[in-house]
């Protein structure tokens, strides 16, 4: 990987750990769904596998989450067992990987 998309990974991964630590500190508690994803390849935000780890610990006690992410990186293994597990302890509701158009679209008035 270059030097500057490897740049660009890491600024998406620091939005990531500050998005996270804002929605744990500042969220209402009746917040119970979030859709994310990347619109362009090279801006947004990625949860690296600690923040994602760290947000659901954080998040415990809470209404139990959807969240619906439109990025691959989500597919990955590693990133499966922390969702199973998160799943499997009822701090995620769902969690589904799926197009950006259906992030947008898919939702009821």
């Amino acid at each position: 990987m270059s030097e500057q998309l490897e740049s660009v990974e890491e600024e998406k991964f620091e939005s990531g750990e500050k998005l996270s630590r804002a929605l744990t500190q500042s969220a209402p508690d009746n917040l119970t769904e979030i859709r994310f994803g990347e619109i362009f390849p090279y801006s947004g935000f990625k949860f690296s596998l600690k923040t994602l780890d760290t947000f659901f610990d954080n998040w415990r006690g809470r209404k139990a989450l959807s969240m619906y992410a439109c990025d691959l990186e989500y597919k990955k293994v590693e990133y499966a067992e922390i969702i199973k597990k998160y799943i499997d302890e009822g701090v995620i509701k769902e969690f589904i990987r799926g197009s950006l158009k259906d992030a947008i679209f898919d939702y009821e008035l």
